[in-house]
């Protein structure tokens, strides 16, 4: 038996349909994948995508299943002596995929949607998948309805966001963000014919700023400076610093090994992005990399954040610290000392913006940490009033004018002449 993928129209200027061609007992399967490619994105040769495709490691991985579930219908049929037939197996086929079936489950589809992104995508966005299933299966349960491709419209979405907002407590911000991921989700079975419904395209999924927080110059160097006895708080405050003086993200410190140096800036192929960027070192940041000879071990995230709480308190981090969110119509104030503020993102938001204040151009500062486009950074950015008055006194700054200088022997009523100030020095 052998299974290969053919383009049923590999002379097609757009789209064309892949299909299986399933070969067993002198007997052709062929099977109708529902997935679409231009003809110049396939390899023929290999009867996959092209690795240039954009999107070639999810449709090899979605034409990987299919065959290799036609495969086990055939050997589970020889099992059972069952008499193999292309009804057989297109009907084994029918009942075992998601893949195909136009009127699979809801959940199942969302279930296929997250096991494929797992090959491409960060654990931290495979979490917010997840997520967003247990709270559209909490929804189903607690409001009572049943959810379909054909159910999320704008009727539903009165109703989710409400209960986002309300009975799960969140801020707008991360109501927000669910509501993009279920669009997201919406999408990519959208494009492979698992339903026609657009409806969801009207959601709104606008994130409004929120109030962030970062170290100040003098709290950075404080932190730099002090002394911490304890092993493991003493490592966390010295990566966490270092991130502070170079931007880093948390996967990226402990990728850092001496051979990505070259002329005091290191070169790091980032995990989120994929993309290799330079990293400028300065003094201070090259002092860290140096007492660790550029080999850094670092602690999970979790545990990361858990220890620069307490670091924050041995630093007396007591200020109080307000930061304004939004749920609804209605503005929420978390107040809170900086050292329960203190997490390993922060690092990052203080890096941008201390090189702000220090003069660094948004768009040198963007190449820096990686930044495609000034909207993703401003989420990052709080311009400080140190940046504002420094800005408008070097715009509209007044120059010095002469210093008058007042005798005290000549009056203001006194007509002054050149002669009357000789006379008056005699």
């Amino acid at each position: 038996m052998t299974a290969k993928f053919y383009l049923r129209d590999k002379n097609a200027k757009g789209l064309t349909s892949i299909s299986l061609y399933f070969q067993y007992n002198n007997n052709r399967l062929v099977y109708p994948t529902k997935q679409k490619i231009k003809s110049s994105n396939w390899n023929f040769s290999k009867c996959r995508p092209k690795s240039s495709y954009s999107g070639a490691t999810e449709l090899t991985t979605l034409l990987e299943k299919i065959e290799n579930l036609v495969k086990e219908g055939y050997r589970k049929g020889l099992i059972a002596n069952k008499t193999i037939t292309n009804e057989y197996l297109r009907a084994y086929l029918n009942e075992n995929s998601t893949i195909n079936n136009k009127a699979n489950p809801f959940f199942n589809s969302l279930d296929e949607f997250i096991a494929t992104n797992k090959i491409t995508k960060q654990p931290n966005t495979i979490k917010k998948y997840q997520t967003l299933k247990k709270h559209l299966l909490n929804f189903e349960r607690s409001k009572r309805k049943s959810l379909t491709f054909d159910t999320i419209n704008l009727k539903f979405y009165d109703a989710f966001l409400p209960y986002l907002l309300d009975d799960l407590n969140h801020v707008n911000n991360t109501a927000s963000k669910y509501i993009t991921t279920l669009k997201t989700f919406m999408t990519w079975t959208l494009e492979r014919d698992y339903h026609n419904n657009t409806e969801y395209q009207k959601f709104s999924a606008k994130e409004k700023s929120a109030d962030i927080t970062y170290l100040t110059d003098e709290q950075l160097t404080y932190l730099n400076n002090l002394k911490i006895e304890n092993p493991s708080l003493a490592l966390v405050k010295d990566y966490f610093c270092l991130a502070c003086f170079t931007g880093m993200r948390f996967s990226e410190i402990e990728e850092i090994e001496k051979g990505l140096l070259r002329a005091d800036s290191l070169f790091l192929t980032a995990k989120k992005t994929k993309e290799k960027r330079e990293i400028p070192l300065n003094d201070y940041a090259k002092q860290l990399l140096e007492k660790y000879d550029y080999n850094i071990k670092v602690y999970t995230n979790p545990t990361t954040n858990k220890l620069l709480k307490k670091i924050g308190i041995l630093a007396n981090f007591n200020e109080e610290v307000i930061l304004k969110k939004y749920r609804g119509a209605n503005t929420i104030e978390i107040r809170k000392p900086l050292s329960e503020h203190l997490t390993f993102h922060l690092a990052r938001r203080t890096f941008i913006t201390l090189s702000l204040e220090k003069g660094i151009r948004p768009e040198v500062l963007m190449e820096i940490v990686g930044q495609k486009d000034y909207k993703t950074m401003k989420k990052y950015i709080k311009i400080t009033q140190t940046v504002k008055k420094a800005e408008v006194n070097k715009a509209w700054g007044k120059t010095e004018e002469p210093k008058r200088i007042i005798r005290d022997d000549l009056s203001d009523n006194v007509p002054r002449s050149f002669s009357n100030w000789l006379n008056s020095k005699k």
